[in-house]
């Protein structure tokens, strides 16, 4: 009998490499480990032949069907697993950046063609007076969230759950308050600090009620396909790069840092391009344990590299690849940034299409040069 169940339907076409799975998530684990890990992490995708010939659905189904969104993150899934690499197969809710702000009754416009988006914001009256609940689960996008992960148990039972994206304390702020938040710190600093704290109890409970839903311990995680060890949290600093030095340091890098304290470590995500954002989180957020530029294009990643892992962190992510440049070229330079030794990256590398039809050469090469160049 045909399941009545699209995301059913998808699991017939996938091969569960467990070992390697396994492997990756020891090597993740193992950077903060003083022996370090076998291989420094590597993560890439492959292509599935059969994504062409399943049915497709727009961003609004995906929304608000929970066997759409399982499909979608299903597939996101697979490309990782299949790949043979140290990615790790996780599916999360994926209901935009509204997710937080929604618990203050933030409703955001859905799309047919593009992720959910907030064009409405709060007035500074009507943020001054609100507190949120001790319970929230009866709140915003999380009756929504709740439904879509108990779906998600039943049709994908032993995959991991990952946090919805519940962005950061100042994202979250310009969420919920719109572009005014650029004048706020010059006009009323005490109310700044008032959304601020806010935003980062909005934060911590959302995250929190969604790990209770998950049974994602506290401390450790997954993002995406890389697994966190050192930390619970995913916190996303765009709105943080387009600020000033003393700005940053007296509205943006303490609370940061609470909510990376708060859940025993974090990663932290940011576009865009901020020299003086990136040093202060290297000199203190002694809690973020990873750092992962949108836009490395905009660095010299290996310099960022080398700083990172100086200050015992991890970058995790990408780097620029030169137009004609060997694979292995490639990886000698992103290795050669951390001056000998096996530890500071969990790379994911840029790929020529006919590279990805050969992943097995991609990790050997990989490992190779390690040795070589690594101890």
């Amino acid at each position: 009998m045909k399941s009545e169940c699209f995301v059913d339907q998808i699991r017939k076409f996938l091969e569960w490499p467990y070992d390697a799975v396994e492997k990756g998530k020891a090597r993740m684990s193992a950077l903060f480990d003083e022996q370090g890990p076998d291989y420094l992490p590597l993560i890439f995708t492959v292509e599935i032949p059969e994504l062409t010939t399943f049915v497709t659905f727009d961003r609004k189904e995906l929304f608000y069907d929970p066997d759409k969104m399982a499909c979608e993150q299903l597939w996101f899934a697979a490309v990782h697993l299949r790949s043979g690499s140290d990615a790790q197969p996780v599916i999360r809710v994926n209901t935009g950046c509204g997710t937080v702000p929604s618990i203050l009754g933030l409703t955001q416009q859905i799309f047919t063609d593009a992720m959910p988006w907030l064009q409405e914001h709060l007035t500074k009256e009507e943020i001054i007076r609100f507190e949120i609940p001790e319970d929230i689960s009866q709140l915003g996008l999380m009756p929504h969230t709740k439904h879509v992960i108990e779906f998600y148990r039943e049709h994908l039972p032993g995959m991991p759950i990952y946090v919805s994206d519940t962005q950061g304390p100042m994202d979250i702020a310009h969420l919920i308050r719109g572009d005014e938040i650029f004048y706020d710190p010059y006009d009323d600093p005490e109310f700044t600090d008032h959304l601020m704290n806010l935003s980062v109890e909005a934060y911590i409970k959302v995250t929190e009620y969604i790990k209770s839903l998950t049974g994602e311990p506290h401390s450790t995680g997954y993002h995406q396909p890389f697994y966190m060890a050192k930390g619970g949290v995913r916190v996303c600093e765009d709105t943080s790069t387009l600020f000033s030095p003393d700005l940053i340091d007296r509205f943006i890098i303490p609370y940061t840092k609470r909510v990376c304290d708060h859940f025993g470590g974090a990663f932290i995500h940011y576009c865009g391009k901020n020299d003086y954002f990136l040093e202060a989180i290297l000199a203190d957020v002694p809690s973020c344990k990873y750092i992962n530029l949108g836009n490395p294009e905009k660095h010299d990643i290996v310099d960022v590299i080398r700083r990172i892992k100086k200050a015992g962190k991890v970058y995790f992510g990408m780097a620029s690849r030169p137009e004609g440049q060997s694979l292995e070229a490639y990886f000698r330079t992103i290795l050669g940034a951390l001056d000998g030794e096996r530890s500071g990256l969990i790379f994911q590398p840029v790929l020529t299409p006919e590279e990805r039809s050969e992943p097995a050469r991609i990790m050997d090469l990989y490992h190779k040069i390690q040795d070589e160049l690594l101890d």
